[in-house]
């Protein structure tokens, strides 16, 4: 009988160990989801003065940056210069930039924009209805984020990874 409650004691504390471990690994590939190689997941955005959403198959064979930002974002304001710099390098060679506002209005948005940096590409709120499942979906746990994907969907890059000399190389590498 007690060898019985010692083996019932052992299988209950060898499974209870078990599923932690892959509650863990679980939890670990779902953080890691958004990294170089791995395909993005499929989405739909409103796109703000744009009737027709955008989504993941639309954007099949173009390259493209993913900017999630705020306005009041120091960090994401301080990326204005090189989001400019490769929009302008590269808008001419089927490279888009869609910017994800998780500001809580898209009037902070434009009124961002009739400021200095006027960002002259596709913009979507990141807090509007639907759009909302976008920051979830491709795990932003800071601002800004930043995510490359190529022609073909795969994710070349994210901030979280790697500097903008890194972003530079890439664009260089797809648009030699």
């Amino acid at each position: 009988m007690i060898k019985a409650i010692r083996f019932l004691l052992w299988i209950t504390l060898f499974v209870g160990f078990t599923g932690g471990i892959i509650s863990a690994i679980e939890t670990d590939q779902a953080i890691k989801e958004i990294v170089k190689g791995r395909e993005v997941p499929e989405f739909e955005l409103k796109v703000i003065d744009n009737a027709e959403p955008l989504t993941k198959g639309k954007l099949i064979g173009k390259v493209y940056l993913l900017d999630f930002w705020m306005t009041r974002c120091k960090k994401c304001v301080e990326k204005m210069p090189f989001l400019h710099d490769i929009f302008e390098k590269y808008k001419d060679k089927n490279f888009v930039i869609i910017s994800i506002s998780a500001d809580s209005s898209y009037e902070a948005v434009e009124d961002f924009r009739k400021g200095p940096w006027k960002m002259p590409w596709l913009h979507c709120s990141g807090v509007d209805g639907e759009n909302r499942r976008i920051m979830t979906m491709f795990e932003v746990t800071k601002l800004p984020m930043l995510v490359l994907v190529d022609g073909e969907g795969k994710i070349l890059c994210t901030n979280y990874e790697t500097d903008e000399l890194g972003f530079g190389k890439a664009l260089e590498g797809i648009f030699k």
